[in-house]
């Protein structure tokens, strides 16, 4: 009997060592795949971070190619420059990478951050003042089963074309000559073609010069219109400002003003 006794117990003690190994091994191998799996999501989580700044930068950069385009496509006006260039005021723009949704919205702004962390786009990252800025807002989306990804933010770019420059010199020399030619003194019958031709020569070499101090061509062109009496002369002031380092490449901005006088 007590023999009996004695193998119930080391039976027992056997199943009870037996079950705390079981449970210690299953224990450890549901620690080792949670382990496993939230490495995985780490892993998935870290990569579609990175993907999405690279998503970021590639809507940003299409941004600014657009922009390019639409600034060398043609001169435009110095006194609404922005008129011609509708599709600068609000851009809409989009793309995947990666099963990253990228949206942006891009205007132009005369103010902002003068620096921005969006390195992928330096140097044309941050708000300079007197250049063509603008103001980017970026949602960035990804979801699957074991990642939910979602950010939205705000950056400065700008692309180096001396804006305000360009326009001021182009409107002080526009100014600068209607002034001069109301101011002649004129000869009743005899036409000012010679006194007008001179002021337009006079402004001509005042504002190349302030223009090339900053950076700008600026140039006067002129022509004249026979009429019945006294001609009408005909001239356009244009600021240029060539080599402009752009993202596709360098290219030229330039903004005119034309006008007529009446000798």
């Amino acid at each position: 009997m007590g023999g009996r006794r004695k193998a119930i117990a080391a039976t027992i003690t056997s199943l009870v060592v037996f079950g705390t190994l079981v449970a210690s091994n299953f224990a450890l191998y549901a620690s080792r795949e949670q382990g496993v799996v939230l490495h995985a999501v780490s892993d998935q989580a870290e990569a579609v971070a990175a993907e999405a700044e690279l998503a970021k930068g590639l809507v940003a950069l299409s941004l600014l190619r657009t922009s390019q385009s639409v600034l060398e496509a043609s001169s435009h006006p110095c006194s609404g420059p922005l008129e011609s260039m509708p599709a600068l005021r609000s851009t809409v723009l989009s793309s995947s990478l990666g099963g990253i949704a990228a949206s942006l919205r891009g205007v132009l702004t005369l103010s902002g951050a003068l620096s921005d962390n969006l390195t992928l786009l330096s140097p044309f990252t941050g708000f300079v003042p007197g250049y063509l800025n603008f103001a980017v807002s970026v949602e960035l989306g990804f979801s699957s089963s074991l990642v939910q990804y979602h950010k939205a933010e705000v950056h400065y770019l700008h692309l180096p074309v001396l804006y305000d420059g360009s326009i001021a010199a182009c409107l002080s020399a526009v100014g600068y000559l209607r002034s001069k030619v109301q101011g002649l003194k004129r000869t009743p019958g005899v036409c000012a073609t010679a006194s007008i031709l001179g002021a337009i020569a006079e402004a001509a070499r005042r504002y190349s010069v302030v223009a090339r101090e900053a950076g700008l061509t600026l140039s006067i062109s002129s022509s004249t219109d026979r009429g019945l009496h006294c001609p009408t002369i005909v001239y356009e002031v244009v600021v240029s400002q060539y080599g402009v380092t752009g993202v596709s490449g360098d290219f030229t901005w330039r903004v005119s003003e034309g006008g007529s006088l009446l000798a």
